[in-house]
């Protein structure tokens, strides 16, 4: 694996990944989670929760995909659509998502998986991002998608009740 270093500067020079899908929202975490298998994303697909302050109420968001425009986003819904994983195609859905909590940079796809592992059973809805160039690939940890660091303040609660280090950056990675 690459050294952390050489993983964060892979990570820093990655494309940034503005957009994500909205698929569907729930007042109840466990409906969402629900939401989430539903959806059975296949092992290449990036399905994952965000809770999300929305008139006075946490509601968590179902995203999928993290693209770096709008119109790779309206295509990724359409299949989504087509696959019957989403009810409808709405331009609303492709939703500016391009900040994200980072909980840490890997240079190796191992060591990415574990602290995954840890994020989940600690219910931290994390995911992971490759970011690869001639070096190397780095794997990024994230938590969340949003547009604002004010839509970003339920998910910033739940990792300082979980006392997780977290910095909103832009998220960066592979588009997938």
């Amino acid at each position: 694996g690459l050294s952390d270093e050489a993983a964060l500067a892979i990570a820093d020079r990655a494309p940034e990944l503005g957009y994500s899908i909205l698929i569907a929202s729930y007042a109840a975490r466990s409906d969402a989670e629900r939401g989430l298998v539903d959806a059975a994303p296949g092992p290449d697909e990036l399905f994952f929760l965000a809770p999300t302050p929305v008139q006075g109420a946490v509601y968590y968001r179902v995203f999928a995909g993290a693209l770096g425009g709008q119109s790779a986003g309206r295509a990724m819904m359409d299949l989504l659509v087509a696959s019957g994983r989403k009810d409808e195609a709405s331009a609303w859905d492709v939703r500016p998502a391009g900040l994200a909590f980072r909980l840490g940079v890997f240079g190796s796809r191992d060591a990415a998986e574990m602290a995954l592992r840890r994020a989940l059973a600690d219910s931290i809805p994390a995911y992971l991002l490759p970011a690869a160039d001639g070096a190397g690939t780095a794997y990024q940890l994230y938590a969340g998608a949003y547009e604002s660091e004010q839509a970003a303040r339920a998910m910033a609660g739940l990792l300082e009740r979980s006392a997780r280090e977290a910095e909103l950056v832009v998220r960066r990675g592979e588009s997938r």
